[in-house]
């Protein structure tokens, strides 16, 4: 009996630890791994590790660069090159660091030339050579260069005044050698107009050797398009070789140049340009005096940019490059005596603007915008007076519903009966209250300061129930900065939003809803909806 429970004991020991092992090896956590990214910074490739977490990466063999000497592995903006002992915790990327090889360079020249002066140097691989200190000399011919081969052949380290002009690119110690030969002379100007472009075209050549071709001159960056060499300054092109063998006296060229065309894209507001309509300009152009006062308005210049930038009051000769100015008023007074227009931006004088897609005002002139004409007759946004304000007290529907039934044209009209009740004050009526005493909140308006309204039904629901006029209008409110406008929310297709005065039952009024109509909707729907005043501004 004992040694059965014995061996019972041992079985239930057994299990257990097999479901402890069985439980262990199910809840050990997924192998966590890291990448090691080499970048070798020009040399050659080094393929990326895998380092489980917590390990080290292998130290890969060292990469090679031409004309540099590979310094370590280092890791973001550490001085000290990565130690490869170290564990592994996260994403790394290692650099390569180099340092660039210096070569002794040996100046040959020919015979019954000088001797070079120096007569040797010492370059660092992707650097010009120092200039030297004098050029050799030999009776009857000119100074070419310091060549990699004789007789000017190969690459050019040194040219014929003795200056480096190009990045040492030969990753041993080398031998260079003097050029000489005869001359040649290069014209890269256009008429009366520099043009100072690089020239890799050789400086000399070779009596019985000649001279191929001539390579091509970038001039893009001048303002010119090269078109080739010709031995006049008028053509035609030359054909090769550009030099024969026979010739043994100084030879002349000159570059053929086509001046590029550029644009100066004028937005004026809707005003012509200020060069009369010009608008296509080439490097040789003289240059462009922009005028200033435009059509009435205090103009304050033209801009390289749309807001921001800096003022340009001329563009200089020799300018290149498509360019756009934006014209910019420091006020705008206004071209017209009434608004008269759909989008028209009226000003606290009276005055107004037309809209157009290209007007730029400034802060001030934006300021001093209170409205944006919504038809013809001089009927207005007001355009400082968004405000998010509960409709009416809720207890106040019913007299104000006995009052405004019927469906005035004209929303002053039902103003002046929601005034005239006993019950109207700022609490019970808090938007018709704010419409009403719009002239002491806002301190733009000038000579208009009374007859602000919330507009009636029918006063609005012919003007904005067109998607393309709120669009206009939307626009037009853009241009002043408006924020977050009702007019705009309605396009987005968010509503109800814009509110009449006009109700039909009790506790029902018209808005202007997603439809561009003007439809009922429950006076707790708008609450605390953006409201819009409207004036009728008076003709001069």
């Amino acid at each position: 009996m004992k040694t059965f429970s014995k061996v019972l004991a041992i079985l239930a020991l057994t299990c257990v630890w097999g479901g402890v092992i069985a439980c262990s090896n199910n809840s050990d956590p997924a192998p966590i791994y890291r990448t090691v990214t080499f970048n070798s910074d020009g040399g050659t490739a080094v393929q990326s590790q895998s380092v489980l977490n917590g390990q080290k990466a292998d130290k890969p063999d060292d990469p090679t660069k031409t004309g540099y000497t590979f310094n370590g592995w280092f890791k973001g903006s550490e001085t000290s090159a990565y130690d490869f002992d170290t564990a592994v915790n996260e994403d790394i990327t290692l650099t390569a660091h180099w340092t660039a090889n210096t070569y002794t360079v040996t100046f040959v020249t020919e015979t019954g030339a000088s001797d070079p002066d120096p007569a040797t140097a010492t370059v660092t691989f992707g650097q010009k050579l120092a200039d030297i200190a004098s050029v050799p000399t030999k009776l009857g011919f000119n100074f070419g260069g310091y060549y990699t081969e004789q007789l000017a052949e190969g690459t050019k380290f040194i040219d014929k005044d003795g200056k480096g002009c190009a990045a040492w690119n030969i990753a041993s110690n080398t031998t260079l050698y003097a050029a000489f030969g005869v001359a040649i002379i290069y014209n890269t100007n256009h008429g009366a107009f520099n043009i100072d472009v690089e020239n890799s075209n050789p400086d000399i050549y070779i009596v019985g050797k000649g001279l191929t071709s001539l390579a091509a001159l970038d001039g893009t960056a001048k303002g010119y398009t090269f078109n080739g060499w010709s031995r006049t300054a008028s053509g035609p092109v030359i054909t090769e070789p550009a030099i024969s063998t026979t010739e043994d006296t100084p030879q002349t060229f000159c570059a053929l140049w086509t001046p590029i065309e550029y644009s100066i894209t004028y937005e004026a507001g809707g005003f012509e340009n200020p060069n009369s309509g010009t608008t296509s300009y080439t490097v040789e152009d003289a240059a462009i005096n922009l005028s200033d006062a435009r059509n009435g308005f205090e103009f304050d210049g033209w801009y390289d940019a749309a807001t921001g930038g800096n003022k340009v009051e001329s563009i200089p000769q020799g300018s290149t490059g498509n360019k756009t100015l934006y014209a910019r008023w420091t006020s705008a007074l206004g071209t017209k005596a009434s608004p008269d227009t759909l989008g028209d931006i009226v000003f606290n004088n009276g005055r107004a603007i037309d809209y157009t897609e290209g007007l730029i005002l400034h802060a001030d002139a934006k300021a001093a915008a209170i409205a944006v004409c919504f038809n013809a007759d001089g009927r207005s946004f007001g355009l400082k007076q968004t405000q998010d304000l509960n409709f009416v007290k809720d207890t106040t529907c019913a007299g104000w519903n006995a009052t405004t039934a019927n469906n005035f044209n004209d929303g002053s009209g039902n103003t002046s009966k929601i005034t005239a009740l006993a019950d109207y004050t700022q609490e019970n009526y808090p938007v018709i209250w704010w419409v009403d005493h719009y002239s002491a909140v806002a301190t733009n308006l000038g000579t208009y300061s009374s007859d602000w309204y919330l507009p009636a039904k029918n006063e609005i629901v012919t003007e904005l129930e067109t998607e393309s006029i709120l669009n206009t209008l939307n626009a037009s409110i853009a241009k002043i900065g408006d924020g977050a406008d009702p007019l705009v929310r309605v396009v987005q297709n968010v509503a109800p939003y814009y509110v009449s005065s006009t109700v039909k039952q009790i506790g029902q009024i018209y808005v202007i809803d997603s439809s561009y109509g003007c439809n009922m909707h429950t006076l707790t729907e708008v609450n605390t909806k953006y409201i819009r005043a409207i004036h009728k501004f008076p003709s001069e």
